[in-house]
C-alpha cells in the first residue's frame, strides 16, 4: 500500500488525500472484476478479458482477477499465458481452493496429466468437500488410465452434488473402462434425467449401449443425439462405430467421413475411420487415420522429445519403439521387428515387463527395456539407454505393412517359447489322454466389446466334448469357479493349466506343450500367432479391425485359422465347425 501511496503522490500531487485515491483505485479494480466475471459467465471472453486486464493494471496482487483472467485465457485456449496468471492467483491466495482448480485444469489441457491431479488433491485438502476439485481429480486419474481411482473420485462428486450432470456422464465413462455394465448404463441414465437436452449425454449412453450389445437402444440414442446437435461431429463418430459393430461398413464410413468433414482434426473420428479401413485391408489410407490414436484418452501415446521415425534406415542412428495399448497389440505390432532388423535398424525396444523375458529370448540382439508401470514422464525417459529417434509400435505397419505383400508368409512366427518350460509342461500333461486342447473362452473388456467376443466355458465344453480331447485352461485371470461350475454341469474336466496371472512366458510355453488351441479373440490368440502355433480363433460378428471382414486367414498370423459367426451371440455354429476342424487334426506332440 505505501508504494502504491508515493506513486499516486508523485502523479496527482499533493492536492488529493492519497488514501483517497488509492481507495477509488482499489475499488475501480473491484468493479472491472466483477464486470469481468459477468462477461466470463455470458461468454464474451474479449470483454472479460479487457476488464481483468483492467482490474489488475489498478491492482496488480488482485488475486480474484488473476484467477479470472486465467480463466478466461484457458477458454481463448492461450495456455502458457493461463497458466501464469493462475500461478500468480495461487501465490495471493494460497488456500483457494478454486483457484487450484482452474489450474489444474490447464494443467489438465495442457497434457499434464500428473501434476493436474496434485493440483486437484492440494484443492481437495483444502476444501474436501468440493465436487468440482473431486469432478476433475477423477477426470485427471481417468486420463492416467487409473480408472478404478477414476470411479471412486467421481463417485465422491456426485455424492457431494447428486444433481452435477457432467460428473454422472464422467462416472458412466469411468465404469465403462473398470468394466461395469450396468453401472455405466446407470450412470449415463441419471445424467440424461438431470440434463435431458445435452446431445452429448445421449451419444454416451448409445456408445455404452453399443457396448452391451443392445445395438437398437443404442440407434435410438444416436437418432435423438442427432436431433439435439445437429451438428454435432461426436454424434456421427458414435454413429460410425455403432454400423461398425452392426456389420454396416459403407453407413460407418460415411459417418466417420461426415464427422471428419465437420472437425478435421478430431482423433475419434480419424482413428474410427483407420481402422475401418484397416479392417478392409485398405492399408495406406487406414495407416495414415491410424495415426490419429496417439491423441486419443485413455492412454495417449506418450510423447517423447526426439524425432520421429519415418520409415528410412540411417547409419549409426538407434531408434526406440515404444510399446502402446494393450498385451496383444504389442504382440501383433511386434511382427515388425524381424523388419527393422533385418533392415540393420539399431533398436530398442521398451514394453511391459511382463513381456520382456520372451521378447529378449526371441531378439538376443535388440535391447529390451523392461516397463514395471512405476515410470511417467520424465523418469520413463530417464531409464532407457540414448536414442536418436522414436516409433510407437502401432506406427510401425504404417512404415512396414503398407500393402498385402508386406505381410508375413511364413506360419513359423516370431516370438520363441523357452523350451526348458515347454518341456516341463510336456510332461505334466503326460498323463492326459490326447489329443490335449488349450482353451481360452474371454477376452477384452466392456470397452473392447469383450461381451461379443467372449464365450460360457460350458457352452465351450458342449460343442467340443465329441472330440474325445482332453482340455487345459490357457484363460487368464481367476477363472476356478468357472473350471469348476462347468465340470459339475458337464462332467468335463478342464486341467488347471496357469488359471491364475501367470506369466506370459509361462503361457507361451504350455501354447506350445498342447496339441492345439481353441481361443476366442484375445492375447492368447495373439500369442499363439506369433509363436507360429497352429491355433483356431472363434471370432464374432464385426470383429475389431486386427481379424479383417472376411477371411479364415489372419494376414499378421498365416499359422491361426479363423471360424467366424454368422448371427451376433450365436456360437453353436463356430462351435460345431471348431470341433470338427479339431477332431480332424493330428496329435501336435507324439508321445
Amino acid at each position: 500500500m505505501g508504494l502504491l501511496k508515493s506513486l499516486v503522490q508523485d502523479v496527482f500531487g499533493r492536492g488529493k488525500r492519497p488514501e483517497a485515491v488509492v481507495e477509488t483505485a482499489l475499488q475501480r479494480a473491484d468493479e472491472h472484476a466483477r464486470s469481468g466475471d459477468e462477461a466470463l459467465a455470458q461468454g464474451r471472453t474479449d470483454d472479460a478479458e479487457t476488464h481483468f486486464r483492467a482490474a489488475l493494471a489498478a491492482k496488480p496482487e488482485h488475486a480474484r482477477a488473476q484467477e479470472g483472467l486465467g480463466l478466461t485465457l484457458l477458454k481463448k485456449r492461450r495456455l502458457d499465458d493461463a497458466f501464469l496468471h493462475l500461478e500468480m492467483a495461487h501465490k495471493l491466495d494460497p488456500m483457494n481452493a478454486e483457484i487450484l482448480v482452474h489450474w489444474g485444469l490447464v494443467e489438465l489441457e495442457m497434457g499434464n496429466f500428473e501434476l493436474a491431479s496434485r493440483r486437484f488433491g492440494h484443492a481437495i485438502e483444502r476444501s474436501p468437500g468440493n465436487p468440482h476439485a473431486w469432478l476433475n481429480l477423477g477426470l485427471a486419474s481417468f486420463k492416467l488410465g487409473q480408472f478404478a481411482n477414476s470411479v471412486t473420485q467421481l463417485e465422491q462428486a456426485v455424492t457431494l452434488s447428486p444433481d452435477h450432470a457432467l460428473a454422472w456422464s464422467n462416472l458412466a465413462l469411468a465404469r465403462r473402462q473398470a468394466d461395469d455394465v450396468q453401472g455405466s448404463l446407470d450412470a449415463a441414465r441419471r445424467a440424461i434425467e438431470l440434463r435431458p437436452s445435452q446431445g452429448r449425454f445421449w451419444v454416451i449412453q448409445g456408445d455404452l449401449q453399443a457396448d452391451a450389445g443392445d445395438f437398437a437402444a443404442s440407434d435410438r440414442s444416436f437418432e435423438q443425439a442427432r436431433v439435439l446437435s445437429p451438428g454435432s461431429a461426436e454424434t456421427e463418430i458414435g454413429l460410425g462405430k455403432l454400423r461398425m459393430s452392426q456389420g454396416r461398413p459403407a453407413e460407418a464410413e460415411a459417418a466417420f467421413r461426415l464427422a471428419l468433414s465437420r472437425e478435421p482434426t478430431n482423433a475419434d473420428a480419424g482413428g474410427g475411420l483407420g481402422q475401418l479401413l484397416l479392417q478392409q485391408g485398405r492399408w495406406a489410407e487406414g495407416w495414415t487415420h491410424y495415426e490419429a490414436r496417439r491423441r486419443t484418452i485413455p492412454g495417449p501415446v506418450r510423447s517423447v522429445p526426439v524425432p520421429d521415425w519415418d520409415g528410412q534406415t540411417r547409419a549409426g542412428e538407434r531408434l526406440l519403439v515404444h510399446a502402446e495399448q494393450g498385451l496383444g497389440d504389442i504382440i501383433l505390432f511386434g511382427t515388425c521387428l524381424p523388419d527393422l532388423i533385418a533392415a540393420g535398424v539399431d533398436v530398442i525396444v521398451d514394453l511391459p515387463a511382463r513381456l520382456a523375458p520372451l521378447f529378449q529370448r526371441s531378439f538376443p540382439a535388440v535391447t529390451i527395456c523392461p516397463d514395471d508401470g512405476r515410470h511417467n514422464g520424465d523418469t520413463w525417459l530417464a531409464r532407457l539407454p540414448p536414442f536418436d529417434r522414436h516409433v510407437p509400435m502401432g506406427t510401425l505397419p504404417r512404415w512396414l505393412r503398407a500393402s498385402d505383400p508386406q505381410f508375413p508368409t511364413e506360419s513359423t512366427g516370431y516370438l520363441r517359447a523357452d523350451p526348458i518350460a515347454v518341456q516341463r509342461w510336456r510332461e505334466q500333461l503326460a498323463h492326459l489322454p490326447r489329443p490335449i486342447i488349450g482353451l481360452s473362452w474371454r477376452g477384452g473388456l466392456l470397452s473392447t466389446a469383450g461381451r461379443q467376443r467372449s464365450l460360457d466355458l460350458v457352452e465351450m465344453i458342449e460343442g467340443l466334448k465329441h472330440t474325445g480331447a482332453s482340455f487345459v485352461c490357457l484363460q487368464y485371470g481367476n477363472v476356478a469357479d468357472e473350471r469348476a461350475h462347468a465340470e459339475a454341469v458337464t462332467g468335463i474336466r478342464v486341467h488347471p493349466g496357469i488359471s491364475g496371472y501367470g506369466d506370459l512366458d509361462d503361457m507361451a510355453a504350455l501354447s506350445c506343450a498342447v496339441d492345439t488351441v481353441l481361443t476366442v479373440c484375445s492375447t492368447q490368440a495373439h500369442l499363439c500367432g506369433a509363436l507360429g502355433l497352429d491355433a483356431t480363433v472363434l471370432v464374432p460378428v464385426n470383429p475389431s479391425w486386427r481379424y479383417g471382414a472376411e477371411s479364415p486367414r489372419m494376414v499378421w498370423y498365416p499359422s491361426l485359422t479363423l471360424i467366424r459367426q454368422t448371427e451376433a451371440g450365436n456360437w453353436q455354429g463356430p462351435l460345431a465347425e471348431a470341433g470338427r476342424a479339431l477332431a480332424a487334426k493330428s496329435v501336435r506332440h507324439p508321445a
